[in-house]
Protein backbone atom coordinates (compact mmCIF):
# COMPACT_ATOMS: atom_id res chain seq x y z
CA UNK A 1 0.00 0.00 0.00
CA UNK A 2 2.99 2.23 0.77
CA UNK A 3 4.40 1.98 -2.29
CA UNK A 4 1.11 2.49 -4.48
CA UNK A 5 0.93 5.82 -2.53
CA UNK A 6 4.92 6.79 -3.25
CA UNK A 7 3.59 5.47 -6.92
CA UNK A 8 1.11 7.94 -7.20
CA UNK A 9 3.09 11.25 -5.47
CA UNK A 10 5.29 10.19 -7.84
CA UNK A 11 2.74 10.53 -11.00
CA UNK A 12 1.41 13.51 -9.47
CA UNK A 13 4.82 14.81 -9.01
CA UNK A 14 5.18 14.04 -13.13
CA UNK A 15 2.37 15.80 -13.83
CA UNK A 16 3.23 18.80 -11.96
CA UNK A 17 7.23 19.10 -13.55
CA UNK A 18 5.54 17.98 -16.78
CA UNK A 19 3.28 20.61 -17.24
CA UNK A 20 2.91 22.82 -20.38
CA UNK A 21 4.79 25.76 -21.03
CA UNK A 22 2.49 29.09 -20.11
CA UNK A 23 -0.59 29.04 -22.73
CA UNK A 24 -0.17 31.67 -25.51
CA UNK A 25 -2.15 34.96 -24.44
CA UNK A 26 -4.32 36.85 -27.05
CA UNK A 27 -6.19 39.82 -27.10
CA UNK A 28 -9.29 39.83 -28.54
CA UNK A 29 -11.11 42.88 -30.72
CA UNK A 30 -12.68 43.67 -27.28
CA UNK A 31 -8.98 44.04 -25.45
CA UNK A 32 -10.26 41.35 -23.21
CA UNK A 33 -7.01 38.88 -23.18
CA UNK A 34 -7.62 34.68 -23.80
CA UNK A 35 -5.69 31.92 -22.87
CA UNK A 36 -5.04 29.61 -25.89
CA UNK A 37 -3.76 26.17 -25.24
CA UNK A 38 -1.22 24.29 -26.96
CA UNK A 39 -1.70 21.78 -29.74
CA UNK A 40 -0.92 18.94 -27.64
CA UNK A 41 -2.60 18.87 -24.59
CA UNK A 42 -5.52 16.33 -25.08
CA UNK A 43 -3.09 13.87 -26.36
CA UNK A 44 -1.10 13.97 -22.45
CA UNK A 45 -5.03 14.51 -20.85
CA UNK A 46 -5.60 11.12 -21.73
CA UNK A 47 -2.54 9.11 -21.05
CA UNK A 48 -2.46 10.83 -17.69
CA UNK A 49 -6.20 9.65 -17.18
CA UNK A 50 -4.97 6.30 -18.22
CA UNK A 51 -1.86 6.17 -15.89
CA UNK A 52 -4.40 7.11 -12.93
CA UNK A 53 -6.76 4.70 -13.88
CA UNK A 54 -3.51 2.21 -13.85
CA UNK A 55 -2.85 3.67 -10.46
CA UNK A 56 -6.20 3.01 -9.07
CA UNK A 57 -6.62 0.05 -10.58
CA UNK A 58 -3.40 -1.28 -8.90
CA UNK A 59 -4.26 0.03 -5.52
CA UNK A 60 -7.93 -1.75 -6.11
CA UNK A 61 -5.69 -5.06 -6.26
CA UNK A 62 -3.87 -4.84 -3.36
CA UNK A 63 -6.57 -3.45 -1.21
CA UNK A 64 -8.23 -7.37 -1.42
CA UNK A 65 -5.22 -9.46 -0.36
CA UNK A 66 -4.45 -6.66 2.45
CA UNK A 67 -8.16 -6.76 3.69
CA UNK A 68 -8.35 -10.20 4.00
CA UNK A 69 -4.68 -10.61 5.62
CA UNK A 70 -6.19 -7.76 8.23
CA UNK A 71 -9.41 -10.02 8.51
CA UNK A 72 -7.10 -12.95 9.25
CA UNK A 73 -5.11 -10.87 11.83
CA UNK A 74 -8.15 -9.67 13.24
CA UNK A 75 -9.28 -13.29 13.67
CA UNK A 76 -5.81 -14.07 15.60
CA UNK A 77 -6.70 -11.48 18.49
CA UNK A 78 -9.82 -12.63 18.91
CA UNK A 79 -9.06 -15.77 19.57
CA UNK A 80 -5.96 -14.53 21.33
CA UNK A 81 -8.05 -12.03 23.84
CA UNK A 82 -10.47 -15.39 24.27
CA UNK A 83 -7.36 -17.73 25.20
CA UNK A 84 -6.52 -14.77 27.60
CA UNK A 85 -10.14 -14.13 29.07
CA UNK A 86 -10.29 -18.18 30.00
CA UNK A 87 -6.86 -18.70 31.46
CA UNK A 88 -7.73 -15.43 33.49
CA UNK A 89 -11.01 -16.64 34.21
CA UNK A 90 -9.20 -20.37 35.08
CA UNK A 91 -6.48 -17.97 37.40
CA UNK A 92 -9.13 -16.35 39.45
CA UNK A 93 -10.83 -19.12 40.13
CA UNK A 94 -8.23 -21.06 41.43
CA UNK A 95 -7.04 -18.12 43.33
CA UNK A 96 -11.02 -18.02 44.73
CA UNK A 97 -10.90 -22.04 45.62
CA UNK A 98 -7.61 -21.53 46.53
CA UNK A 99 -8.84 -18.56 49.72
CA UNK A 100 -11.73 -20.78 50.56
CA UNK A 101 -9.09 -24.09 50.84
CA UNK A 102 -7.38 -22.25 53.25
CA UNK A 103 -10.63 -20.82 55.73
CA UNK A 104 -11.50 -24.49 55.63
CA UNK A 105 -8.16 -25.59 56.45
CA UNK A 106 -8.04 -23.08 59.33
CA UNK A 107 -11.49 -24.20 60.65
CA UNK A 108 -10.18 -27.33 60.89
CA UNK A 109 -6.88 -26.38 62.67
CA UNK A 110 -9.16 -24.42 65.23
CA UNK A 111 -11.69 -27.13 65.45
CA UNK A 112 -8.65 -29.93 66.60
CA UNK A 113 -7.25 -27.28 68.74
CA UNK A 114 -10.89 -26.71 70.37
CA UNK A 115 -10.93 -30.88 70.60
CA UNK A 116 -7.54 -31.10 72.25
CA UNK A 117 -8.78 -28.16 74.72
CA UNK A 118 -11.79 -30.05 75.77
CA UNK A 119 -10.21 -33.75 76.23
CA UNK A 120 -7.67 -32.25 78.15
CA UNK A 121 -10.14 -30.38 80.28
CA UNK A 122 -12.15 -33.63 80.68
CA UNK A 123 -9.08 -35.35 81.67
CA UNK A 124 -8.45 -33.36 84.56
CA UNK A 125 -11.78 -33.33 85.51
CA UNK A 126 -11.70 -36.80 86.10
CA UNK A 127 -8.29 -36.66 87.76
CA UNK A 128 -9.71 -34.65 90.19
CA UNK A 129 -12.89 -36.79 90.78
CA UNK A 130 -11.04 -40.03 91.01
CA UNK A 131 -9.90 -40.77 94.74
CA UNK A 132 -6.03 -41.69 95.48
CA UNK A 133 -6.91 -45.78 95.88
CA UNK A 134 -8.81 -46.09 92.75
CA UNK A 135 -5.74 -44.48 90.71
CA UNK A 136 -2.91 -46.78 89.39
CA UNK A 137 0.08 -46.91 90.00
Amino acid sequence: MKRLLWIAMGVLAWTVTAAEPPAAVTATPTGVPVLQGSPGRPGRTRARHRDLNELRADIAAEKIPLAEELAKWEDQLIQARRRLDQTQRAADSSAIEMAGLKSEQKSREDELSYIGNLLDEYIRNCETKTSVSELQR
